[in-house]
């Protein structure tokens, strides 16, 4: 193949070839060289040297240069100038980067003109004081919208970024420009530009637009229109005496002059005057016609409205309402109809110190002073028709147009301070929304009535309000992740969301109708208004001030922390406690309103209610008190560890309540599903049909400070120990327990000595009278002592509990063919160790005792050759897969089928279904389209004679319980590889090896059993023609295992391990026949045969003493026969590789005995016999793979196998490689 392009084999470059290779080069070099872009003008600094106006060394001059310059640069005030007076009109607006070091001086604007004005750039402005700067709106022409005054100290234009830091804004002015008065008849003025003043009307002519800046005023009697500051962007447009209009202003001059009654527009983005044209200004005045206002006026004729600030035109050549509408914050022009009696509308005045548009940034660093800034709308022009409307004020201080975020960034011991407003256009009325953050470690005070609308961000440092600072609008947002806020002496009142989250919040008030979201810092405000407090999140927050807040408290995570005089909100509001600590303090909190208390703690100080105490579950350690009710619901405890003293009712009506402090002027009610508890001290109690007493946290005592009454079908529950101790009730007061019922139990890890008789005072009846009524029944739940009672025992007044061993021994408890033949050994274990097993099951309960029985069993082992041979029935099954490879003169489509079918075909994949998807599709190098797949007879073409090959196993399964052996979930992950060659047309032989390792659990039994297995064997494969393949394997495995059993019943807690080593020998033979079904599919049905013979290994337990278990070496004989069908296809994917999909179905049924058992002993007792979950008989078995072979020799393949049967769930998988040489 032709290595260069088309184009240089036809001629275009021809000459190519024949320039030498370094000629090439350096011509490459050139043309990279002249690619490369130039570097942009090296970084200037220009000098301002003195405090004139203009000239050489003046401020005017460096701006003007370093705009030119282009590129970054610097203007370096020289330190000690004093203070630059502007003497000649505003300063060049900066339109670069730049970066404006004022070294302490002071711009003065003379009471005229405007401070700085940003453009476009990334500028820095620092170290300087601007004071007595104004930004005046031009003042229109006749009958025109007078023009926006914004921005007195500083103006930031979109696009441009711009910090300031160490600034001092005072005395500056932002002022709208007045709109015209009326005019001569038939011709009207300019409307005023953000600076320059309209065109007035002359000999009959009509007046150009303003432009950006106090020079560039429109032209007017054919005039032509000043220049603005917009260093490059275009000159005023030029006028005319003719019959045309004037032409308008470039990006901000003033517009052109007419000789008849249309004039050019003035300002960024004008366009020309005229009756059709419709004129615009950017930051100018619309034409005298019916131009439209930039951030100017509008013009007159034809009512132009006003642009962002600019007042609306006259009108007048249509009906009295058809007026030009003033811009955001200006007024509208008036007319009655005819020119001659129309005036324009006064422009707005925004941002006496600063004003930033949508799209640019402004970050306040170092130091800051903003104040006595002022604001001052233009008037509306005078007319026939009566006065038009005058221009608005807005933001003394800051003006923030559109949406954005103003953000503070002062550092370690910078302050800023503003008293003067700062607002956005939507807090003035109009839409969007800017945000204001506080960054950095210093402070910012905010003194004045801000209205901004959107968030107020404090992430470190220090705001602080003063005199009648506010954070903006009501409903923005309160964010505080670090901090501190310091309300100082005002109230700030919010609706939207207050978020703490690490930030402190001290003295004033915080006032809010929506959600105090608090996750961690510290409140010493006042909290008011009706929001509700949420507290969230792993922190603490901490609350010292007297809070009046009348929402809802809900703390649902962390700590929520009282200090000196801080409370929870009004005393009706709710609180609700689901989740953290409460921690109280040395406060008392009280409240009328519902307390509910669901997964949460409370503790110290004292929580007072004259309402109600809702628990569902949760710890209070804080006193109870007042004349509030206590309820406990729901299925969880709660406990009660304070010296409480409420006097509402107690009720309990789900879960537990345990008291182990004391509550002794509530009465106590424990209805149907409730239990009440604890070591502590209550008042009179009564119990209802299904409540339950059950006193002492394990064995304790309760007191009943009044009448015990236990109702008919309650329940009084006593646990009992070995050494003589049990629950108690003492009752000062009467005591009834007609009807009720006795449950008796033992506590966990009870070791009974084997003692015939245990006695126990349950009642203690303090005082002489004697108990009324017996109880009804007795549940015993010991199961080897009978229990009695006597309403005569103790002092003559008291109820006793007798219990006396009785007939049952341990096989009489146990209930399965397990339990039984473990119980009947126990008894015959010798020794001390023996004795303290016995006794600690005679303590337990039925239950306790079968558990017991069952963790001694050992019946895992049963398991555990099952277990097992899982293992090797899936690795020996990859062996199958490995086995494709049989039909090594095939071309590369049978030899592909032939992998195929290999993998199905051979019998340990047969019995197990665990065969891979079969990864010999690569190694011949030729490819027949039409060759059948899985073809088992060709006898085509040389190919390789060898291969290798590798792949990982897994599974994980359950073998289900069935009462007697416990459900078992095993999982096993390992690798298999091996090495096969061709040994004639028709025969090949293969080793493998491999290594799994293996986790086996019973849950029920707390015991597990892992293993490491390692395989090794031989592979065979034999082609008997006629689409007949006889496929066999032989293998040995050995499992080294290792178990752990846990023992934990009565006072027994002990760990019993073993290692032991089993060895395995396996056989597997299948046969096979392969059918075409379609072009390029093929089925194989296919039956075998599978033995395995495995050799058990003796061991003896260590860890548990008396209860460990040995076994003796035995071995087993299995068989499986197989029957199945396989299905294999083939998709060339026309890059010398090829895609295999297999399916296969199959039945295994299990040959010989179903049952799976062991015989094990305790030291010195004889042997018994456990059994695990039968082998079932039948299991359906299946597998979905694929293989990518490439024409190179090499495969891919993985595949999943899942198998079913009537007791086992088994998911198998695999995915490995095979090379060919």
């Amino acid at each position: 193949m032709d290595p260069h392009p088309p184009s240089w084999r036809t001629g275009q470059f021809s000459y190519w070839r024949g320039v030498s290779a370094h000629a090439r080069c350096c011509l490459v070099l050139l043309i990279l060289l002249s690619a490369t872009p130039t570097r942009s003008a090296q970084a200037a600094t220009f000098s301002v040297t003195n405090t004139a106006d203009s000239g050489a060394g003046s401020l005017r001059q460096a701006i003007f240069d370093a705009n030119a310059a282009g590129g970054t640069n610097t203007i370096e005030v020289q330190n000690g100038l004093g203070t630059i007076t502007l003497t000649s009109g505003d300063l060049n607006a900066l339109n670069s980067n730049i970066t404006l070091n004022g070294n302490g001086n002071t711009l003065s604007g003379n009471n005229a003109f405007r401070g700085l004005f940003v453009y476009s750039g990334t500028v820095a402005i620092n170290d300087l004081t601007i004071e007595n700067a104004v930004a005046s709106g031009g003042d229109a022409g006749q009958a025109a919208g007078g023009g926006a005054g914004l921005g007195g100290a500083l103006f930031v234009k979109d696009g441009a970024n711009v910090t300031i830091s160490n600034l001092v804004a005072q005395n500056n002015a932002a002022t709208g420009g007045d709109g015209g008065a009326q005019a001569p008849a038939g011709v009207t003025g300019g409307g005023g530009g953000m600076g320059g003043d309209g065109g007035a009307v002359a000999a009959g002519n009509a007046g150009g637009g303003g432009g950006l800046g106090s020079g560039a005023t429109g032209g007017s009697n054919g005039g032509n229109g000043g220049d603005g500051i917009a260093q490059g962007e275009g000159a005023g447009g030029d006028g005319t005496n003719s019959g045309g209009g004037g032409s308008t202003g470039g990006n901000n001059g003033g517009g052109g002059g007419s000789g008849d009654s249309v004039a050019g527009g003035g300002g960024v983005n004008g366009i020309d005057g005229g009756l059709s044209a419709d004129p615009d200004g950017g930051f100018g005045g619309g034409g005298s016609s019916i131009g439209n206002g930039g951030f100017g006026g509008g013009g007159g004729a034809f009512r132009g409205d006003g642009g962002f600030g600019g007042g609306g035109g006259g009108g007048g050549l249509g009906s009295v309402a058809d007026v030009g509408q003033g811009g955001f914050g200006a007024g509208n022009g008036v007319t009655s109809g005819t020119i001659s009696q129309a005036a324009g509308g006064g422009g707005l005045g925004a941002g006496g110190a600063i004003f930033v548009m949508e799209g640019a940034t402004l970050t306040i660093a170092g130091t800051l002073t903003v104040n006595n800034n002022t604001v001052t709308g233009g008037n509306g022009g005078t007319g026939g028709a009566g006065t038009a409307q005058d221009g608005s004020a807005f933001g003394d201080g800051v003006f923030l147009q559109g949406s954005g975020t103003l953000t503070f960034n002062p550092d370690t011991g910078n302050t800023q301070t503003l008293a003067n407003t700062i607002t956005d256009q939507a807090g003035s009325g109009g839409t969007g929304s800017w945000a204001l953050t506080k960054n950095g470690a210093g402070t910012l005070t905010l003194s004045a009535a801000n209205t901004y609308t959107g968030a107020t961000n404090l992430s470190a440092g220090t705001l602080s309000l003063s005199g009648s600072g506010t954070l903006g609008n009501a409903a923005g947002a309160l964010n505080l992740t670090g901090g501190t806020l310091d309300l100082g002496t005002t109230t700030q009142t919010r609706t939207g969301t207050i978020t703490l989250n690490g930030a402190t919040v001290s003295n004033g008030t915080l006032s809010s109708s929506g959600t105090f979201a608090t996750q961690s810092g510290t409140i010493s405000a006042v909290l008011a208004g009706t929001g509700t407090l949420a507290k969230t999140g792993t922190g603490t927050v901490t609350l010292s001030a007297a809070n009046t807040y009348t929402g809802a408290t809900n703390l649902s995570a962390g700590t929520l922390t009282l200090s000196g005089s801080g409370t929870l909100g009004n005393a009706a509001g709710t609180l609700n406690l689901t989740g953290g600590t409460l921690d109280l303090g040395t406060t008392t909190q009280t409240r009328t309103g519902t307390i509910t208390v669901s997964g949460a703690t409370v503790s110290n100080g004292t929580l007072s209610s004259s309402g109600t105490f809702a628990t569902q579950s949760g710890t209070i350690s804080s006193v109870l008190a007042g004349t509030g009710t206590l309820t406990k619901t729901g299925t969880g405890t709660v406990t009660l560890s304070a010296a409480n003293t409420y006097s509402g009712a107690t009720t309990v009506s789900g879960g537990t309540l345990s008291v182990n402090g004391s509550a002794t002027s509530s009465a106590f009610t424990v209805q149907n599903g409730g239990t009440l508890g604890g070591t502590g001290t209550i008042g009179a109690t009564t119990l209802q049909s299904g409540g339950i007493h059950a006193p002492g946290n394990s064995i304790g005592t309760q007191t009943v400070n009044g009448a015990y009454v236990l109702n008919a079908g309650s329940i009084l529950e006593i646990e009992v120990d070995s050494a003589g101790n049990s629950d108690k009730v003492i009752v000062n007061g009467t005591v009834d327990i007609t009807g009720s019922t006795l449950r008796v139990k033992g506590v966990s890890g009870n070791n009974f000595s084997g003692q015939t008789t245990y006695s126990y005072v349950i009642i203690e009846n303090d005082g002489v009278d004697a108990v009324t009524g017996d109880f009804a029944t007795i549940d015993n739940q010991l199961a080897f002592y009978d229990a009695a009672r006597s309403t005569i025992g103790g002092t003559g007044n008291d109820v006793s509990l007798t219990l006396t061993r009785n007939a049952s021994g341990f096989t009489d408890i146990a209930t399965t063919p397990n339990q039984k033949a473990v119980a009947g050994q126990i008894n015959n274990i010798s020794g001390t160790d023996g004795t303290t097993i016995s006794n600690a099951i005679l303590g337990l309960t039925n239950a306790g005792a079968q558990r017991a029985f069952q963790q001694l069993s050992g019946d895992i082992f049963a398991a555990a050759p099952a277990l097992n041979s899982r293992i090797t029935h899936q690795a020996t099954g990859q062996i199958g897969a490995r086995l494709a490879d049989l039909n090594r003169g095939r071309n590369i489509a049978q030899t592909t089928s032939g992998s195929l079918v290999a993998a199905s075909t051979l019998s340990p994949a047969a019995l197990t279904g665990f065969a891979s998807s079969g990864p010999m599709a690569s190694d011949s190098q030729t490819y027949a389209s039409d060759a059948n797949i899985l073809s088992l007879g060709s006898e085509n073409g040389p190919q390789a004679a060898s291969a290798i090959w590798l792949q990982a196993i897994g599974a994980t399964g359950r073998i289900d319980g069935d009462g007697n052996a416990d459900t078992t979930d095993y999982q096993w992950t390992g690798m298999v590889g091996g090495f096969d060659t061709q040994l004639s047309d028709t025969t090949i032989l293969g080793v493998y090896f491999g290594y799994a390792d293996a986790q086996n659990q019973q849950s029920g039994r707390d015991a597990t059993l892992n293993s490491n297995n390692l395989m090794a064997g031989f592979y065979a494969t034999h082609d008997l023609g006629r689409d007949l393949q006889l496929s066999g394997q032989a293998g040995w495995t050995r499992t080294a295992n290792d178990s752990n059993r846990n023992l934990d019943f009565g006072g027994i807690n002990r760990t019993a391990t073993a290692e032991y080593t089993d060895n395995a020998l396996n056989a597997n033979l299948e046969l096979a026949r392969g059918f075409d079904v379609a072009h390029n599919w093929r089925i194989a049905p296919y039956g075998g045969l599978r033995v395995l013979w495995n050799d058990q290994d003796s061991f003896n337990e260590t860890g548990a003493g008396s209860a460990n278990l040995s076994r003796q070496a035995d071995s087993t004989l299995t068989g499986t026969a197989r029957l199945g069908l396989r299905m294999a296809g083939l998709f060339e994917t026309g890059n010398g590789k090829t895609i295999i999909p297999q399916f296969r179905l199959g039945w295994d049924h299990h040959l010989g005995p179903t049952s799976n058992s062991t015989t094990l002993a305790f030291a010195g007792t004889s042997s018994f016999n456990v059994t695990g979950s039968e082998t079932d008989r039948d299991t359906l078995t299946g597998n979905l793979g694929f293989a990518l072979a490439d024409e190179d020799g090499w495969s891919l393949y993985a595949d999943y196998q899942p198998s079913l049967s009537e007791t086992r769930t088994e998911h198998a998988f695999a995915a490995g490689f095979r090379v060919a040489f």
